[in-house]
């Protein structure tokens, strides 16, 4: 199966929206999910790395503004939605501390994904979705977990398609 180029590689402008932003700041509303999912770990962050880790969320972002994720590194695309053009946007987040039994310490990394659309409609790309992407088990219980949140993100579209994901300025330029 052919991968699906996203917009945000191609050196375009894209607009970035995030579902469910209405003050219009949708980067600084995508971070603060994505800074969510980092607390909602259990891992505990230094103030440094927690100020580290959303300059890494905000530029990524930005870069996909400006249309320049890599392949690969910063965008893959979904695989098995062929009616949908999804995209994950990646982060790999270090400086988690996981306290461990006996006053132990150890550094973790967390994977994080942003699901995010391309609708046929517009130039833009519409985030939906945010989550850790579990990496703690075999190839197949992986993937199933990543399958289910890919799942959540299509119903989210499905369902929210009509009121174009409670964003303001889709619903506007639509009608």
């Amino acid at each position: 199966m052919r991968q699906k180029t996203s917009l945000c590689s191609l050196d375009v402008h894209v607009d970035f929206y995030m579902r469910g932003c209405s003050d219009g700041r949708h980067i600084d509303a995508a971070v603060g999910v994505l800074m969510q999912v980092l607390r909602d770990t259990g891992l505990s962050y230094s103030l440094y790395a927690e100020i580290d880790a959303e300059e890494q969320f905000r530029d990524r972002l930005e870069l996909a503004e400006a249309g320049g994720l890599k392949p690969s590194d910063h965008v893959k695309s979904i695989e098995g939605q062929p009616t949908i053009d999804m995209f994950e946007i990646r982060w790999e987040v270090s400086g988690g501390v996981e306290q461990l039994g006996g006053g132990g310490q150890r550094g973790v990394a967390v994977h994080v994904r942003l699901l995010y659309i391309e609708p046929d409609f517009r130039s833009c790309a519409v985030g939906l979705h945010v989550f850790e992407k579990w990496v703690g088990g075999s190839p197949r219980q992986v993937r199933r977990a990543q399958d289910e949140e890919i799942d959540f993100a299509v119903r989210l579209y499905a369902e929210e398609y009509g009121a174009r994901w409670g964003i303001p300025e889709l619903q506007e330029r639509i009608r």
